[in-house]
């Protein structure tokens, strides 16, 4: 997705970075500013994004053969506009889960980063406003119960997610784009995309890679 902003035909990103890596290290945001396939690093050390929620679109993309699903958050800070750009994985599942919850999605998100104390598991901590979100649902009948353990021919256990991503695509998403409250955010940026620039034949991805080593 490209969309013009009053500067120029720039696009503000956000990715989760050291994800798949030692887990001693935090995971950060890094604040990359796009003009077409050229890339400006505005900060590789944030922990936190915060800003109203836009809308969530749904996307993929081609590696190694495969379809890579992804979802791309849009938030809106004092007017600037940030896409929280990212493949379906521990983080950005987790996220979905806490805003589908809400009825009325009305006040500024936080999306902060932590390494859980207990399991030291990177993941992500969302507020609204004041108010802590949390999982609204079962993890064993919502979530386990719609992914399925299977073998590949190494004999080593991997997760199907295709049940669990359809729910997610299909109802939890559309949930939430339905709670923003301020449709007037969204009626800014469809009015940019009616004529979005033309972008380059080989404009670089700019997602982060997929993780499935954590389960749901």
């Amino acid at each position: 997705m490209w969309y013009a902003t009053e500067t120029g035909n720039w696009q503000i990103i956000a990715r989760v970075m050291n994800l798949k890596f030692d887990e001693k290290d935090p995971h950060y945001f890094e604040i990359s500013k796009w003009f077409w396939d050229k890339k400006e690093i505005l900060s590789e050390d944030a922990n936190k994004i915060n800003g109203k929620l836009v809308k969530i679109e749904l996307g993929d993309y081609e590696w190694n053969k495969q379809t890579i699903k992804t979802m791309d958050i849009t938030i809106d800070d004092n007017g600037e506009r940030l896409v929280r750009q990212t493949t379906y994985n521990n983080l950005s599942r987790n996220a979905i889960y806490c805003l589908a919850g809400l009825d009325v999605i009305d006040q500024e998100l936080f999306l902060t980063l932590y390494v859980s104390k207990e399991k030291g598991n990177k993941n992500v901590w969302v507020k609204h406003g004041m108010d802590d979100l949390k999982n609204w649902f079962d993890r064993e009948k919502d979530i386990k119960a719609r992914t399925k353990a299977v073998m590949d021919w190494e004999e080593f256990v991997k997760y199907s997610y295709k049940e669990l991503d359809a729910w997610i695509d299909e109802t939890l998403i559309p949930k939430i784009n339905d709670a923003v409250a301020d449709k007037d955010l969204l009626d800014e940026l469809e009015t940019v995309e009616k004529k979005p620039a033309k972008a380059p034949k080989k404009a670089e991805k700019k997602v982060e890679t997929p993780d499935d080593s954590l389960p749901f």
